[in-house]
């Protein structure tokens, strides 16, 4: 992917995802659960539609969110993308009134399997 001519576009994720092609490479980061969505507008469902879609891409995919804190895990993860590759990373999350109420958060970058055997380590 080092060689790709890149193309950004401002438009609806499902015309994005439906144009998207075999050696394209989509990256999405939707507003999925802890009350993390785009002005009441992404709702549960549009979050399994749009992860249907990812599946069912000829293109490869990047999509990045939260996967858990010592409170809950996303079950959007587990339920969409257990059997996909992951890479995560932790750091603490400074939003909170008070010191004891800010934690620890993993986020996850789930990749395609095309799109994780062209990344080294």
């Amino acid at each position: 992917m080092k060689c790709k001519d890149w193309r950004f576009v401002v438009q609806d994720w499902q015309k994005t995802v439906s144009e998207a092609r075999e050696g394209d490479m989509l990256y999405c980061d939707p507003p999925v659960g802890r009350h993390t969505d785009y002005y009441n507008q992404f709702t549960e469902d549009e979050a399994d539609n749009l992860a249907r879609a990812l599946r069912s891409s000829p293109s490869d995919f990047a999509i990045s969110m939260w996967l858990k804190n010592k409170f809950r895990k996303n079950d959007y993860v587990t339920r969409w993308f257990a059997e996909f590759p992951q890479r995560t990373v932790s750091h603490f999350y400074h939003v909170g009134p008070t010191e004891k109420l800010r934690n620890p958060m993993t986020e996850v970058v789930i990749l395609s399997p095309n799109a994780a055997a062209s990344i080294t380590d």
